[in-house]
């Protein structure tokens, strides 16, 4: 049996974090799909994010520029990524969003 409140709730996670066409799909799946569909998008596109924000930190690197902060911000946010995608609560995903702001801030900064 789906369980109906955590799939409206993943589905407010998914708005956030996921691009609308990705969203849309989901929106149109039958409810006994939906709740591992959203929980792989989500795991993957904060995959992604996390891969491409190392990117940009390995160039900036390159570049000779002090990206101390920024590594120590990432390796943190990986663990965030781990135990936002083991637990789906709320307050993680808070946490996890602003540390992602936070690293982005810092990378324009530098």
């Amino acid at each position: 049996m789906v369980d109906k409140k955590e799939v409206k709730r993943l589905m407010k996670f998914s708005r956030k974090i996921l691009n609308k066409a990705a969203y849309r799909k989901i929106r149109k799946l039958d409810e006994n799909e939906k709740e591992e569909i959203i929980k792989h998008a989500i795991k993957s596109r904060l995959e992604n994010e996390l891969e491409d924000l190392k990117h940009q930190t390995y160039k900036m690197k390159k570049q000779e520029k002090d990206v101390f902060f920024i590594e120590t911000k990432l390796h943190s946010l990986n663990s965030k990524i781990k135990l936002f995608t083991a637990t789906y609560h709320k307050q993680d995903f808070v946490i996890l969003s602003r540390l992602l702001k936070e690293i982005k801030k810092e990378m324009k900064n530098v």
